[in-house]
């Protein structure tokens, strides 16, 4: 999917994108944020799943714009994804 993501990205001269991840797209869209950052103008999740599979030491070196977006009533996977993803630099 991330190569897949970069294809179309690079075809249509897209780079840098802003790419907004809902929920269940996390699983593809965060190894992509850890390999090609470099083609993001900025990264929105939204309560994005599989945060959870990198290092404080990964999302440390991500250096893209993230506005992380979650519901306040969402107990569970909000909260750990927020978490997870504060340990981005560049986030808000």
């Amino acid at each position: 999917p991330g190569a897949y993501l970069k294809a179309v990205l690079e075809a249509l001269s897209l780079c840098p994108a802003v790419v907004i991840s809902p929920s269940l797209s996390g699983m593809y869209s965060l190894p992509f944020l850890f390999q090609h950052n470099h083609l993001l103008k900025a990264y929105v999740p939204v309560a994005p799943i599989c945060t959870e599979k990198f290092t404080a030491e990964q999302y440390a070196q991500i250096k893209t714009p993230t506005l992380i977006v979650y519901g306040d009533q969402d107990a569970e996977l909000g909260q750990s994804s927020l978490n997870n993803l504060r340990q981005l630099p560049e986030h808000q």
